[in-house]
């Protein structure tokens, strides 16, 4: 049996339309106060990929991103449950 590789992940984050919100690593379940974060940033701060190998590729970065910032493997923004304009709406607390 030959062994087998698991496929890179690949985060791309364009600092020109970041916001330095710091919600893409407030998202990010692998991030945060863990030793090896895969992002790190914050607010007034551009986030940027620390530890790509712990991704887990949940796409929370990339859906919490309202800037559209944020690539993983090729996906720069999943289908969303709800559409962008209830999402902020709701978000504006007109729910």
């Amino acid at each position: 049996m030959g062994s087998e590789e698991s496929a890179a992940v690949i985060i791309e984050i364009n600092a020109r339309f970041c916001r330095r919100c710091g919600e893409c690593v407030e998202a990010c379940p692998q991030s945060g106060d863990r030793e090896k974060p895969v992002l790190r940033g914050g607010r007034g701060e551009a986030a940027e990929v620390a530890n790509p190998e712990n991704c887990i590729v949940c796409l929370s970065c990339a859906a919490t991103c309202r800037a559209r910032a944020i690539k993983v493997n090729g996906v720069k923004r999943p289908a969303l449950a709800v559409s962008d304009l209830e999402a902020s709406a709701k978000v504006k607390g007109l729910y």
